[in-house]
């Protein structure tokens, strides 16, 4: 007889920097006009199921521009990084969020807005500072923290590991295995100015 896998017991931080975008998409509610409710409410959502991709499923930032409505199933609630990638179960508190851009995309090959670099780096670090987060959130320790997660606590095997973060080789996962806080996290990458010699 199989068991089912105990549930993932995800990190406080990397909840609670979720919860906070989800949080901004129930107040945006208050704004004065129809068409500016409706334009706040589509753009918290999409901000929503944007930190969740990142911070709760490990999919990368470049990933996540390119990813395409045929990448997401909210149905069966999986998602893949592309074409080529396997299906992974989508970790979401934020289901709404992720039907309201399903909804709003249907005609578009692309599942979320153009987005830049930039600008998903904004969402971030202003999602960790609603959640509370000393320093500004990048991914790449949002991506560390969930490798330690699932393959410290959960003792996921490498290849899954692997597979669930997009890595090629699963001896690469070695570096997700290290501790990784939140709490302490770097700044995000800023623009490197060319120096004139």
């Amino acid at each position: 007889m199989l068991t089912s896998p105990p549930p993932l017991q995800l990190p406080s931080a990397l909840v609670d920097v979720a919860g906070a975008a989800g949080r901004r998409a129930n107040a945006d509610t208050k704004v004065l006009g129809a068409s500016v409710v409706i334009t706040k409410n589509l753009r918290a959502y999409r901000d929503a199921a944007l930190i969740e991709a990142i911070v709760l499923n490990g999919i990368r930032i470049c990933e996540v521009m390119a990813l395409r409505q045929a990448d997401v199933d909210i149905g069966s609630l999986r998602i893949r990084r592309n074409v080529d990638a396997p299906w992974l179960p989508l970790r979401t508190r934020q289901r709404e969020a992720w039907q309201s851009l399903v909804r709003q995309r249907q005609k578009h090959t692309r599942f979320f807005p153009p987005l830049s670099r930039v600008s998903i780096w904004r969402i971030l670090r202003a999602a960790g500072k609603g959640a509370g987060l000393k320093k500004p959130l990048n991914s790449q320790r949002a991506r560390r923290v969930l490798g330690f997660t699932l393959g410290r606590r959960h003792n996921l095997p490498a290849r899954t590991l692997s597979a669930a973060l997009g890595v090629k080789d699963p001896r690469s996962v070695q570096r997700y295995l290290k501790p990784a806080d939140l709490c302490e996290l770097p700044p995000s990458p800023k623009k490197r100015r060319r120096t004139s010699t």
